[in-house]
């Protein structure tokens, strides 16, 4: 909410809507805590303060009602010990903001000052806190410093040479406050000013008189001095010229920092130039510094952009002294001689000294920096402000780049112009995501949000952002240079000052997204050589249309989107957009298959990177061979990125450029088509089953694929794609077939990759000796090879194995190392996966707190990544851990939550089952013992064909069902046929992992007596499949 006690008290939502406060008391009592808002206000204090001394019966009961009644309001009223404060920021109040803006204007030039100040005073609408004698020490404190502000007001205007209305305003005040310093001194001035010296040493001579007779003092040593320099005629009083700087019709908007940056480079450096693309706004904030900064000689705006090129230093000279009225039009002697320009220039700029803004110098950039540099040699103090979309490269030249609006302040721009051509026009919740993507899309330069705002009434955000692609270069403003009235205009002027290499760049580089160095040049290869490209970029980029990003950690150079528009309706023009589209499409195919080998090996991360910062490039170079109709191209770049997909996690994304890629009815090579067949066929398993694919279908495209090594990868891939999914012993041998080609072929990643995928199998069959060997073996060759991925993923192993034998030490120690990889390559995926099993080492070592931290951090990192698989790894060990602790309600929640999404692919089989038996266990464990039996037979018949520890975890679950139940004995005897079940498959529960079946044997032995628990138990261990334990469950 918003407040106001500068005058009547007034209330309004952070909307603007106002808040009526009728009740006398609520309003008293808000206004009592509105005056140190966020303090504390002690009770009988604030009684005090309302009834004086006649307070009710209750006074306390009372104050609580009013209270009561501001609460209602929407105002935040704490209680905080034995008193109550009002929750609110100091700028909510508008004495809070009175008091920022007087501070801040402080620190500001004198312009600016002006602004600041009469923003401040603005803010008064009447006395303050008229209506409460109570507040009248507050009231007279903030009438005070109101008089503190006009004064320091007066003095701000006079200082800018506005004098207009100071004097009788100075008179005015003098009445309210005879005996002030600070404002005789002003009143004097404009007295003085205005040719009244006599008139301003007998306001002195008041002031001095009244004193002394009064306090018997003397007036201070300024006033004095002025005083002196009045009677001395000093010419250091003579009015500063006031330079030629156009009122500035609209506020600046979103550059308060700019502004900032830029005054203080004034101070230091004699030449500034602001560089920045065209529409960017390096006019708009030169001109707001030109206004603020302090010039004795005044600030003078001389505009280049009429000029044109093959103008010399000199003529630029004469511009400047033309505008300052130094000559009345161009000098037509020698240079050198009296009338020369710059001999005019130098001998006026001898006294005081001025800001000279040089708008618009790109198109003169060797004769704008001759005359800089001859004017800052010749005349001392002077300093010039120049805009240009290049640097002027003159010694001692500061450059200060321009760019777009931050995204915040781009909204406000938009609204504020949006706002002036439709007063109805608000940003509200519902339109904010609209018009901050529009923002966006207009690069948040502020001549394009400024052209576009004006059509909102017309066409409103929706519908403009639909448009933007076709009108973005032509919306016209009016009021401004003609090159400076549409995109269109700005952009065909510096089209005009490229050369002809830094066109062909320009046009090349529209039809990326970004690029680095290397790309350019490929794509201007058929017209420049590389140093050429090289060198016309760097042109660019010093034009400001081309601009830089090394956060990637190799440069990349990018269009704005309105530069971009331009030169592809450039090479359109030409006939030349498909020719270069086809450019670019070519140079990022051959990149996405030399990829294919570069992420096995050594140059894992950095190629992992490089296409990160090419992803958007790719989609651009996948949507113009789909739009080309290019089957065999689209296929060759689906295919070359599928193990790129695979490991950043975005199946989903590969899975449909797959799809689309086989859709486009086109000619492709029999093996290239079956490589895309296949990878669908996977990523068809890893997300759903869709278009009649499933895991089933890949092995029937291995036999068309051509490519030997290729062949052998989607073995690989198929044997850890099948591992508990499918057969074992086929999954199995896919491993084995591509291990045999890899050996003989001295691929040492394949057989590293094909000992990991081994290790696997190990596991499943219990053989964990051998899973460990394998393990080993295959982290060591990644090492060597320099795989972080290949080392990822024989760590989990190592690691799952070390949990499933209860060696949590080490279980932890492995995933430590394997996150710190995962961190390394940034595959955010496998983070989360890490984080996951840390929490469930975590949990199953007993700390529930802990575990529960880590699963959440896991979860919420794969909600960043909209990685689902991921989500779902987390949110079940956050069930596992409510469970444990009791939380039976949240468990179960999470259970059903997930259990529709892991009910369709074949790859989440064993979640399923597991899921359906946390949701039994819940049961049996709130006393349901019906509906646990139901939910763990149901688990058990979709764990039927799979590993025996599946079947083994649901036989656990009836054996609880039915000890609740009373069928005490059979419980027993299934609980025993469980663990022989685990032990058949090699692992057995560790300690951790005991934790339902202790409860449940705990339990029947304390029904049926340990001796007859043992006995059952015994009998089931004696067991020796799934078919014989469930048959016991009748």
């Amino acid at each position: 909410m918003r407040f106001g006690i500068l005058g009547p008290l007034e209330v309004r939502t952070d909307a603007g809507e106002p808040v009526p406060v009728a009740e006398r008391k609520v309003r008293a009592l808000l206004a009592r805590l509105l005056v140190d808002p966020g303090r504390t206000v002690a009770v009988d204090r604030l009684v005090e303060d309302l009834w004086g001394g006649r307070p009710p019966k209750h006074p306390r009961a009372a104050l609580q009602t009013k209270v009561s009644h501001l609460r209602r309001l929407g105002a935040a009223v704490e209680r905080v010990g034995d008193g109550y404060r009002i929750a609110a920021a100091p700028e909510d109040v508008d004495a809070g903001r009175f008091e920022a803006l007087a501070v801040q204007a402080e620190q500001a030039g004198a312009a600016a000052r002006v602004e600041l100040l009469e923003e401040a005073l603005r803010l008064w609408r009447g006395p303050a806190l008229a209506e409460y004698d109570v507040l009248a020490g507050e009231a007279a404190r903030l009438e005070a410093r109101r008089m503190d502000v006009r004064e320091a007001l007066l003095e701000a205007r006079l200082e800018i040479g506005h004098r207009g209305g100071v004097l009788a305003d100075a008179a005015a005040l003098i009445e309210h406050r005879p005996l002030s310093e600070r404002l005789r001194a002003v009143h004097m001035r404009a007295l003085y000013l205005d040719g009244r010296q006599n008139e301003a040493l007998a306001s002195y001579r008041m002031l001095r008189d009244r004193l002394a007779s009064e306090l018997g003092l003397e007036p201070g040593p300024d006033l004095r001095g002025l005083h002196r320099a009045m009677l001395n005629h000093d010419p250091a009083l003579a009015p500063a010229p006031r330079g030629n700087l156009p009122a500035a019709p609209t506020p600046l908007i979103g550059r308060e920092r700019d502004l900032d940056a830029l005054l203080a480079a004034l101070a230091e450096a004699r030449l500034v130039t602001l560089t920045g693309p065209g529409g960017v706004g390096k006019t708009r904030l030169a001109l707001a510094a030109a206004a603020a900064a302090p010039a004795p000689g005044g600030a003078w705006l001389i505009e280049l952009g009429a000029f044109d090129t093959g103008v010399d230093a000199v003529r630029l000279a004469a511009a400047v002294a033309e505008a300052m009225g130094l000559l009345e039009s161009a000098p037509r002697i020698a240079p050198g001689g009296a009338g020369d320009p710059l001999t005019v220039l130098k001998g006026a700029f001898a006294s005081k000294p001025p800001l000279v803004v040089l708008d618009n110098c790109e198109h003169l950039a060797e004769p704008a920096a001759e005359l800089c540099a001859r004017l800052l040699a010749a005349c001392p103090g002077t300093r010039i402000l120049a805009t240009s979309r290049e640097p002027l490269r003159v010694p001692g030249e500061r450059l200060r780049r321009v760019d777009p609006l931050d995204a915040d302040a781009a909204v406000r721009l938009f609204a504020d112009r949006a706002a002036d051509a439709d007063p109805a026009f608000a940003v509200t919740p519902v339109n904010r995501a609209a018009v901050a993507a529009l923002c966006d899309r207009l690069d948040r330069l502020p001549l394009a949000l400024e052209l576009a705002a004006t059509r909102v009434h017309a066409l409103g955000v929706d519908a403009l952002a639909a448009q933007l692609d076709d009108r973005l270069l032509d919306a016209r403003a009016r009021g401004l240079p003609e090159r400076q009235r549409s995109l269109r205009a700005v952009l065909d002027w510096s089209w005009r000052l490229l050369s002809g290499p830094e066109r062909t760049v320009l046009t090349a580089l529209s039809t990326a997204w970004d690029a680095d160095l290397e790309t350019v040049a490929v794509l201007c290869a058929s017209q420049l050589a590389e140093h050429e490209a090289a060198a016309a970029l760097a042109g660019l980029v010093d034009r400001s249309l081309a601009r830089t990003d090394d956060s990637s950690g190799d440069r990349r150079y990018r269009l704005l989107e309105s530069v971009a528009v331009y030169g592809r309706e450039r090479l359109r023009e030409a006939g030349a957009y498909e020719t270069a589209a086809t450019a670019h499409l070519d140079r990022f195919t051959r990149l996405a298959e030399a990829s294919a080998t570069a992420l096995r090996g050594p140059g894992q991360r950095r190629w992992l990177r490089r296409l990160d910062a090419d992803a958007a490039n790719v989609h651009i170079a996948f949507d113009t061979a789909v739009r080309q109709r290019e089957a065999e191209q689209a296929m060759r770049l689906a295919v070359a990125l599928s193990w790129y997909w695979f490991l950043r996690g975005s199946v989903l994304e590969g899975a449909r450029s797959l799809a689309v890629a086989l859709g486009i009815d086109g000619p492709a090579p029999d093996g290239l088509r079956a490589s895309a067949l296949f990878w669908r066929s996977c990523y068809a398993a890893m997300t759903a089953p869709a278009d009649g694919l499933t895991l089933a279908d890949a092995p029937k495209h291995l036999a068309a694929m051509t490519d030997q090594h290729e062949r052998a990868r989607a073995e690989l891939f198929l044997s850890l794609t099948h591992l508990g999914v499918e057969d074992t012993d086929a999954a199995e041998a896919f491993a084995v077939s591509a291990g045999e080609y890899f050996e003989a072929a001295g691929d040492r990643w394949g057989s590293a990759a094909v000992d990991a995928s081994l290790s696997w199998f190990a596991m499943l069959r219990g053989d964990l000796a051998r899973a460990r060997l394998l393990a080993e073996r295959g982290r060591d060759a990644f090492a060597a090879i320099g795989d972080a991925w290949g080392t990822l993923q024989t760590l989990e192993t190592l690691a799952v194995r070390a949990e499933s034998v209860g060696e949590y030490e080490d279980a932890k120690r492995l995933n430590l190392q394997a996150l710190d990889l995962a961190e390394g390559l940034d595959l955010r995926m496998e983070q989360s996966y890490r984080l996951s099993r840390l929490g469930r080492v975590e949990m199953l070592r007993g700390d529930l707190d802990e575990a529960r931290r880590l699963h959440r951090r896991a979860y919420d990192m794969a909600v960043e990544q909209s990685v689902a698989f991921c989500r779902m790894f987390a949110a079940t060990g956050l069930m596992f851990t409510a469970r444990r602790s009791g939380d039976l309600d949240e468990a179960e929640r999470i259970a059903r939550e997930w259990l529709p999404w892991v009910a369709g692919p074949p790859m989440l089989a064993d979640a399923y089952t597991m899921l359906l038996a946390e949701l039994g266990f819940a049961a049996e464990m709130r006393g349901d013992a019906h509906d646990a039996l139901r939910l763990h037979r149901e688990s058990l018949a979709a764990a039927r064909g799979r590993e025996p520890f599946a079947a083994a975890h649901a036989i656990e679950g009836i054996a609880g069902a039915r000890s609740l139940l009373g069928d005490v004995e059979t419980a027993a005897v299934l609980l025993g046929g469980a663990a022989a079940l685990r032990a058949h498959a090699g692992i057995p529960l560790p300690q951790g992992e005991r934790f339902d079946v202790d409860r449940i044997a705990g339990r029947l032995a304390a029904t049926m007596g340990r001796k007859a628990f043992e006995a059952a138990y015994e009998r089931g261990r004696r067991l020796n499949s799934v078919a014989e334990v469930a048959a016991l469950d009748t």
